[in-house]
């Protein structure tokens, strides 16, 4: 039987096509209930809020999830609820609005997070579907700052992220995206004894993700960039490999 599809009209999605093509594919901790949702925690959380916009509509909760668990997780706190926004421009249609909320369910059901509140709907000003999601985490425990001698190391391959980017500017689709994430590191490393910081690349590539954290703690950083693994075809970009975009690598 064919899945309902029908035309989103403007504004707040109903309740009805809420109920058949969201709320079921959602690992949500209550049944949504009106204007907000209520959580109880104990001590201290982490909180990170991330946008995906712009990668074809079946990664877009797949990378809304990860932007903002894998946040969460590099402070060092375990991704418990995730608050989500759902937004798709005039004209959108429900089968579009089923696939993100599936891409982001099955990554929160995988990774243990419940959906605790959230919006969804089409407005006139949106021209391609946007996934929000702000994630609150239980606080394991606290970074500290890098000291004199300590090692960086960066975590993974880079430039997969641009690679895949420029092969979907030709008309080639993969599900090679499904690997860009750094959130199991991220997790097998927060208990690992000695590490003190981590860090997830994005925009701007290792060279702005090391940047950002010399910055933001007043570090000086001596990089070996020599020993890095780069994905295939990534030094054939014609770009400071460095640079290119590398969600899924980790600086540690």
């Amino acid at each position: 039987m064919d899945e309902p599809d029908e035309a989103l009209g403007l504004g707040k999605v109903s309740r009805e096509i809420l109920e058949r093509s969201v709320f079921p594919f959602l690992p949500l901790s209550a049944a949504p209930e009106l204007d907000a949702g209520t959580i109880l925690h104990t001590g201290q959380i982490a909180i990170a809020h991330s946008p995906s916009i712009g990668v074809p509509v079946e990664a877009l909760g797949f990378f809304a999830f990860h932007y903002a668990a894998s946040n969460v997780a590099a402070r060092f706190a375990r991704p418990k609820h995730m608050v989500i926004g759902l937004y798709l421009p005039l004209g959108s249609r429900e089968g579009d609005l089923r696939t993100m909320a599936k891409g982001l369910g099955g990554e929160a059901e995988k990774y243990g997070v419940t959906i605790v509140a959230g919006q969804t709907a089409t407005y006139a000003g949106i021209e391609i579907p946007l996934l929000t999601a702000t994630c609150l985490g239980e606080q394991l425990r606290q970074p500290r700052e890098p000291a004199e001698g300590d090692v960086v190391f960066v975590v993974g391959p880079v430039g997969g992220e641009a690679v895949w980017l420029k092969s979907l500017s030709e008309g080639k689709r993969s599900d090679v995206w499904r690997g860009f994430t750094p959130l199991p590191a991220i997790l097998r490393l927060q208990a690992a004894e000695g590490v003190v910081l981590m860090h997830d690349v994005s925009e701007g590539g290792v060279t702005r993700a090391l940047h950002e954290v010399a910055s933001t703690l007043k570090l000086k950083l001596e990089v070996e960039s020599g020993s890095l693994h780069f994905v295939e075809g990534a030094e054939e970009l014609g770009e400071d490999p460095l640079r290119l975009p590398t969600y899924g690598s980790l600086i540690a």
